[in-house]
Parts: structure tokens; sequence; C-alpha cells
């Protein structure tokens, strides 16, 4: 009974997903490295989600 309560609270949430990104490989704060970053947004599939939404994707 509780595992049918537990599964039908989970179904009625949304999901949100957070993904740290760090600003350089080094650890020094004040220190932003764009390659870095952008490689890290590009493994994550962040900057294609953008280009999706972009385009209207849904």
């Amino acid at each position: 009974n509780s595992l049918c309560e537990i599964t039908s609270k989970l179904q009625a949430c949304t999901p949100h997903f957070v993904q740290c990104v760090r600003p350089n490989n080094a650890g020094k704060p004040d220190v932003f490295d764009s390659f870095h970053v952008s490689s890290q947004l590009q493994y994550v599939g962040v900057l294609e989600m953008v280009r999706m939404i972009r385009y209207g994707y849904p």
C-alpha cells in the first residue's frame, strides 16, 4: 500500500536536473576558462538543447 502511495506521488512530480559547471580546471577563484565551460556544456547536451529550443522544439 505504501509503495503505491510513493509511486503515485512520484508520477505526479515534475523532475528537474541540476548540472554544475566548473569555471576552470585549476579551481582558482575569479578565473573563467570559456573553452572549459563550453566543453562541459557540450558534454551534457546543453548546447544541443538550446539549438532545439531556438528552432521551436517543443
